[in-house]
């Protein structure tokens, strides 16, 4: 992984502008600017029934409000709320540029509070690790992360690219291998994946997506899916002045 890093480090020296689905990748706003993220997975099948259930989303959705906010160059208070598990994370992450690497990246640690099968809640911390680059021809970015939650003492490793259509539109993918964590969090038996097509404007991102899983973010995605069904997903980002 962290070779993979370095090699896609060598490709460009400009950071990717637009986010994937799951994926972090570094962020430079000025201060003052925060990125408002709102993420939805439908939880039913969405080839199916599709009529009858439309599309899955009769079966309900896991839906994620998060935010990203730059109170200085480079450093970002993050803050997010993802319905499955009733999922509360608060964290602190810097971003840079490595001229050594020649690469954008970003470090963290999130603070998340999660509740259990008795609801009861459990603790943990989520470190990460990413890297981005810009468009190799104009046309394809990558970013990688690395990720380690030391509650279900679980490494999460995902990788994803973002091909560009046109000056607003791309199709993006993202993968995230399934990879046991500690006793009782052994992963589901398949490796997620997302897929998408993503439209942006002047400070503003919307995807709609396709993959495998429910789950959202890289510490649930890395846990990996039970069943190959697709199911659909939305994603929606907006730059804001606060």
């Amino acid at each position: 992984m962290l070779a993979l890093i370095a090699l896609l480090a060598t490709i460009s020296t400009d950071g990717p502008e637009a986010g994937l689905p799951g994926l972090v990748g570094p962020r430079f706003l000025e201060a003052g600017r925060s990125e408002l993220q709102i993420r939805h997975r439908f939880l039913g099948e969405a080839f199916d029934e599709p009529v009858d259930d439309f599309l899955g989303a009769d079966a309900g959705a896991n839906s994620s409000l998060g935010f990203r906010s730059f109170i200085a160059p480079g450093l970002e208070l993050d803050m997010s709320h993802t319905l499955e598990d009733g999922e509360y994370m608060l964290g602190a992450g810097y971003n840079t540029f490595i001229a050594a690497l020649s690469a954008p990246v970003h470090v963290s640690g999130s603070w998340y509070t999660v509740e259990t099968g008795d609801g009861s809640r459990e603790n943990g911390i989520y470190w990460l690790a990413a890297a981005g680059t810009g468009r190799f021809g104009g046309l394809v970015s990558a970013t990688v992360n690395l990720g380690f939650d030391n509650r279900e003492e679980r490494l999460c490793m995902g990788v994803g690219g973002d091909a560009s259509i046109s000056g607003m539109v791309s199709i993006q993918g993202e993968y995230w291998p399934a990879r046991d964590g500690a006793d009782g969090f052994e992963a589901d038996s398949l490796n997620a994946w997302e897929c998408g097509l993503s439209i942006r404007t002047e400070g503003h991102q919307f995807a709609i997506l396709l993959g495998n899983g429910t789950g959202i973010g890289g510490r649930n995605l890395a846990a990996g899916v039970p069943d190959d069904g697709m199911r659909l997903g939305l994603l929606v980002r907006r730059e804001l002045s606060l």
